[in-house]
């Protein structure tokens, strides 16, 4: 199963001509090239810091969230990437719902399939689950993405990464930011920075509460992040990060069927208000990590971090009693050949173990217990990676993982007979690279990277017998992905980069329901898919004032082979993934200090289930948001507004994939507004 041999030869066509005419364009002006020195940027998430064009595989930089920005979630920070499509940011008690070329999409609730680091610290356990309810935005500097499945660098359950970077201090200073909006929305932050010769260390503590558009959607969290840095010479640097998250209340509204949307958008599920879904979550981390440049062409880094998460959470059909904790070991070695060449060698060790108990859900009071539980997970991983350039403009880019699994159930319940088990897994991951420099500013690149993903405990757990232990019937997905693109910059006014790709996965994990358990996702394994996909994004300098950005991705994404014992679904577009996204940002900024922007986005149509008889429409969202600066002395003062949605769209924030009863959709806010002031003090 392919695009249609019209519509794919067309793609490569059109890629074809773009790349040779921009090469012919670029050889014929070198007058135009010797004057153009944009800025390079650095990435490090491909774990070895390389110039961003010289990257052979799709990654995109995001810069720090802004003053404007309502900082309400990550979404504002990463939705306007390629390849990244967001859900479900106005549902707190499942979290957002991110996918990159379709990974993660299945998740009925936090991340799947992509893996989530902040300050080189895994926010992802080993089993693949991720939640960025304790990353705040407006602690965030800046953001890298790669967009392809790198199992080879990261293992499992990274078919996409997010690496977060926490704010630097440049300099001591104190800050307050208070904001408030509509749905009640309000939210409290502080941060103070400290630079001080040869320590540094940043604290920031952020309270947010949220009535919610629809009613049962109550939200509040407390979040208290610092990061410490001390370099006592020029060789060495010691980082210690503290994070703690509470947040007591985040109520579920549930899906709704497309008659009750049209017979009220507030509304929430009537099962949901009666049994009082919703979550509360506690969670903290310690993490040090500690680097040396052992010689001038080695070092090496060591870093290790410890988790505990407490989760209780009430679904329609039980309570979840969730105790967890995850830590682990990382550390690598890189010897630099000469300025040419260098290879890195590492390992990560982490370890998660989750106490599981859950009970039957009386009117959101604890019941009968139905599962008590131990499960664990451990993941050792071994990886080996090789940059270097035989040729003056060639790059190339070789990596090789080894990843050991464990995973083990220990049943508690015995009434019901004895459910322990265990499995184990074992998967090797390369990543092969090419970048080719056509010009200063025009580089073409070409990889071949594999992926694989273990279902979750949680999936693991949520067993259709109704049953305790592990649903023995899951097994991981794989997946091979193939990548060329284009990295450019033209009259030092754009950066540019177009990627194609085609993602061929066996044994994709997919969600569905049943009526025994209604809204409890269970899962299985569909026999293969196919992702065919472009991406296009363009950064874009106007001039002085102006500036934005443009960005395309095309998705067509189906079961190649998905047969069971009541459907056939071959050929089928692959639910929760829309064919087009078009996102487009404009941002003003004049010298008096008012900055103004304004975001619009169009959403494809997608199917909301595996038969693709139910497909969701269309939409599009227009978001404006300004700020002004005011100086005086040491202290800076910025009242900011926005407006979401300003077109007063009628959509949907998230769909339920497979949902039971058609009860797919969760409606979003229509026009809502958010408004406050920083107040900055420059020690």
């Amino acid at each position: 199963m392919v695009i249609k041999n019209i519509q794919i030869k067309t793609i490569y066509l059109l890629f074809a001509q773009l790349l040779f005419c921009t090469a012919y364009s670029q050889k014929n002006n070198p007058d135009t090239l010797s004057t153009l020195e944009l800025k390079q940027v650095t990435i490090s998430s491909t774990r070895i810091k390389s110039i961003a064009t010289d990257v052979p595989v799709s990654v995109s930089t995001i810069r720090p969230p802004q003053i404007y920005n309502q900082q309400l979630s990550v979404k504002e920070v990463i939705e306007g990437t390629p390849g990244v499509f967001i859900l479900n940011d106005n549902n707190f008690a499942q979290d957002v719902r991110i996918s990159i070329r379709g990974f993660g999409s299945r998740a009925a609730f936090g991340i799947r399939g992509v893996k989530i680091v902040l300050d080189g610290i895994p926010e992802s356990t080993p089993d693949g689950q991720g939640q960025i309810d304790n990353i705040d935005p407006g602690f965030l500097g800046s953001t890298e993405i790669i967009r392809s499945p790198v199992s080879g660098l990261y293992g499992n359950a990274s078919g996409g990464v997010i690496s977060f970077e926490t704010k630097e201090v440049e300099e001591s200073y104190s800050e307050i930011r208070l904001s408030a909006g509509s749905f009640g929305f309000q939210k409290y932050q502080a941060t103070s920075g400290i630079k001080k010769n040869d320590l540094s260390n940043v604290a920031f503590l952020s309270h947010t509460r949220l009535r919610g558009y629809r009613n049962h959607n109550n939200f509040y969290t407390t979040l208290f992040n610092n990061k410490l840095t001390y370099n006592p010479d020029e060789k060495n640097e010691i980082n210690i990060l503290l994070n703690y998250n509470y947040s007591p209340e985040a109520q579920d509204p549930g899906g709704l069927t497309l008659d009750e949307v049209n017979s009220d958008r507030n509304q929430a599920r009537a099962l949901n208000f009666v049994q009082n879904t919703g979550e509360s979550v506690e969670q903290g981390r310690v993490g040090l990590s500690y680097s040396r440049e052992i010689e001038k062409n080695q070092s090496m880094e060591l870093t290790g971090f410890y988790t505990f998460r407490e989760f209780y959470g009430r679904i329609p059909f039980a309570i979840i009693d969730l105790k967890r904790d995850f830590y682990g070991f990382n550390g690598s070695y890189t010897y630099s050949i000469n300025e040419k060449a260098l290879i890195k060698t590492g390992f990560d060790l982490e370890f998660q173990n989750d106490c599981r108990q859950n009970f039957t859900n009386e009117e959101g009071v604890e019941g009968s217990i139905i599962i008590d539980q131990d499960e664990k997970f451990y993941n050792s991983g071994f990886f080996l990676i090789s940059e270097f350039s035989p040729l003056k403009r060639l790059n190339i880019l070789l990596n090789l993982r080894y990843d050991l699994i464990k995973i083990e159930g220990g049943d508690n319940y015995l009434i019901d007979g004895d459910d322990s088990g265990d499995r184990s897994f074992d998967r090797l991951n390369p990543l092969i690279g090419l970048n080719y420099s056509l010009s200063k500013a025009l580089s073409i690149f070409s990889s071949f990277s594999t992926g694989f993903e273990t279902p979750s405990l949680n999936e693991l757990s949520s067993n259709p017998s109704g049953m305790g232990g592990f649903n023995n019937n899951l097994d991981p997905q794989s997946a091979v992905n193939f990548e060329s693109g284009i990295k450019g910059r033209a009259w030092n006014k754009v950066i540019y980069s177009i990627s194609l790709f085609r993602i061929e996965t066996e044994n994709e994990l997919i969600p569905y329901q049943i009526e025994e358990f209604p809204d409890r996702e269970f899962y299985e394994n569909a026999g293969s898919t196919i992702r065919n996909g472009l991406e296009i994004g363009i950064d874009l300098v106007i001039n002085d004032q102006f500036n934005g950005k443009l960005n395309y991705t095309y998705s067509d994404f189906k079961f190649d082979q998905f047969v069971t014992d009541e459907n056939n679904f071959n050929n089928n577009q692959i639910p929760g993934i829309p064919q087009n996204l078009f996102y487009s940002q404009l941002n003003y900024s004049a010298n008096s200090g008012l900055k103004l922007s304004a975001e619009f986005q169009i959403i494809g149509e997608m199917y909301a289930e595996n038969t693709n008889s139910v497909k969701v429409d269309n939409f599009s969202v227009l978001n404006i948001m300004g700020s002004h600066t005011l100086s005086f002395d040491k202290w800076e003062l910025n009242p900011f507004l926005g407006i979401n949605n300003l077109l007063n769209t009628e959509y949907f924030s998230n769909i339920r994939i497979n949902a039971f009863g058609g009860r797919f959709y969760e409606p979003a806010p229509k026009i809502n507004f958010y408004g406050g002031v920083r107040i900055k003090l420059n020690h």
